[in-house]
């Protein structure tokens, strides 16, 4: 979907795949940015048929351009309560925060931030990631990352201040390799990111981060056997079921797909046969190819959440503001 920010204030477009381009695998990588932005917030749409009591999710990435950035809200106390309202008007109820290092150097902000959104019914959530992570001479470094900035926070701050999980974006059909690797190859790699969830669990155990769930995002075709290669169903099915064993849920990435209809039908699998938790993400990306309003839009996600009778996801919610 795109290289994940690494630094506090960079923000990348989450990108996803239609199964029925994906006979093999999806053709490349997509990053996106965005352009810069300092307007009022647009739109007079609502997610008035979104469930009030489930709500969405929103990602909420930081940047250095948009005016909506997560990291050019926390530290203002005007642009916390602007932000406050945004929420409340689109029902988020939970929030994936693209803090990056924020809560290592902003630590009272963002425990202020955390404290206010707790306030607020709102389920703060750190959202980090980066698809090198799942090659093994990587992981010490991302269990660092994790320990300087999630797990060191929530141990310094008191219990209404915590980041409440841990959302991974840990996506290997963005590595280079991708786009040339084989069935097999492809196999091995979602092996690997399976094993990059298990070693992120097994670390969060091990610091006594017990209460906190983690969570992942992954496109609606891992699935799919000719896309990634599985060797059976029965192979397919196991890797959900081992993943299940160290995230809690899902969200699915069901970008450039056409239709409520389609979305439904294709995380169909996923909804039944996954352990843990599942909701449907929608990339506010496709706005003018996919979606051709902002009400159509979220009219999809009112309606994904009325069919699935599960929780539904937005991305990004700085560039939905935006437009």
């Amino acid at each position: 979907m795109r290289n994940i920010q690494v630094v506090a204030l960079g923000i990348l477009l989450l990108w996803g795949c239609d199964k029925e381009q994906l006979a093999g695998a999806p053709e490349g990588n997509s990053t996106g940015s965005n352009s810069a932005s300092s307007g009022s917030i647009n739109g007079n749409e609502s997610t008035a048929g979104i469930d009030a009591g489930t709500g969405i999710s929103v990602w909420h990435w930081g940047s250095e351009s948009n005016a909506y950035g997560i990291n050019n809200v926390v530290a203002d106390p005007a642009k916390t309560n602007s932000m406050v309202e945004q929420y409340k008007k689109y029902n988020v109820r939970r929030l994936y925060g693209g803090y990056a290092k924020m809560p290592g150097y902003l630590k009272s902000t963002i425990a202020s931030w955390n404290k206010r959104m707790k306030k607020e019914g709102i389920t703060s959530i750190y959202l980090i990631g980066d698809a090198q992570w799942i090659y093994p001479e990587n992981r010490a470094a991302m269990l660092k990352e994790i320990t300087d900035y999630y797990i060191s926070f929530n141990k310094s701050v008191d219990d209404s201040s915590k980041m409440q999980g841990l959302h991974v974006d840990i996506e290997p059909h963005q590595l280079d390799e991708w786009s040339t690797a084989t069935a097999q190859r492809k196999r091995e790699l979602l092996m690997l990111l399976k094993d990059t969830y298990r070693d992120i669990k097994n670390h969060l155990l091990s610091n006594d981060i017990k209460e906190n769930q983690l969570t992942a995002d992954i496109p609606v075709w891992f699935d799919s056997i000719t896309a990634i290669g599985w060797t059976s169903e029965t192979d397919r099915n196991a890797w959900f079921t081992d993943a299940g064993r160290y995230v809690n849920g899902f969200t699915l990435m069901a970008y450039e797909v056409k239709s409520v209809d389609t979305i439904v039908d294709r995380t169909s699998w996923e909804r039944t046969n996954f352990p843990g938790k599942i909701e449907v993400g929608l990339n506010i990306g496709d706005l003018g190819t996919i979606w051709s309003s902002k009400t159509e839009f979220l009219n999809a996600l009112s309606s994904i959440q009325t069919q699935t009778k599960q929780a539904v996801a937005l991305h990004s919610f700085a560039e939905f503001l935006k437009v």
